[in-house]
């Protein structure tokens, strides 16, 4: 679970850096506003995949017991 935090944290200090882009920007670079999206999204990925394989791994744990 240590992994999908890290993930998480990652997403959430894109997302902030950003919004803060965004805001003090007078014009909107759209194309760097969507790498910056697709990168939300491959961290926010990875995090689910994360959480998938730990979940996995406490029901195998489980089973095993």
């Amino acid at each position: 679970m240590n992994e999908v935090t890290e993930w998480l944290q990652y997403a959430r200090s894109l997302t902030r850096l950003l919004a803060d882009f965004i805001h003090e920007s007078e014009t909107v670079d759209c194309q760097r506003v969507a790498h910056g999206l697709e990168a939300i999204g491959a961290l926010t990925h990875m995090s689910v995949q994360c959480t998938a394989q730990a979940h996995a791994r406490m029901c195998w744990e489980q089973r095993a017991n």
